[in-house]
């Protein structure tokens, strides 16, 4: 299991596959390859297809999740924090 210290965000683990350290950008990208799993787990390809569909057509993160996934944004995050120990 992934364990992530402090409280992940998507922007926060953006900010991590970008990070120069070879060692924080691949804990971005195994948190990164984590996240679209639990999505793929809560709704599969149709669910990850439709929210790729929002943000192609412009919608927001923040817009699209709740669309898609019934949850804010907001609220999805915390149950990552929650299930990676952050």
């Amino acid at each position: 299991m992934l364990r992530v210290p402090g409280s992940p965000t998507l922007a926060g683990i953006e900010a991590l596959v970008t990070d120069a350290d070879a060692l924080r950008a691949r804990a971005g990208y195994d948190i990164a390859h984590w996240i679209v799993r639990d999505l793929l787990d809560r709704d599969g390809l149709a669910g990850m297809r439709a929210l790729l569909a929002r943000l192609g057509a412009g919608d927001t993160l923040a817009d699209a999740m709740p669309r898609v996934y019934g949850l804010r944004l907001a609220e999805i995050e915390s149950q990552w924090r929650r299930l990676l120990g952050g």
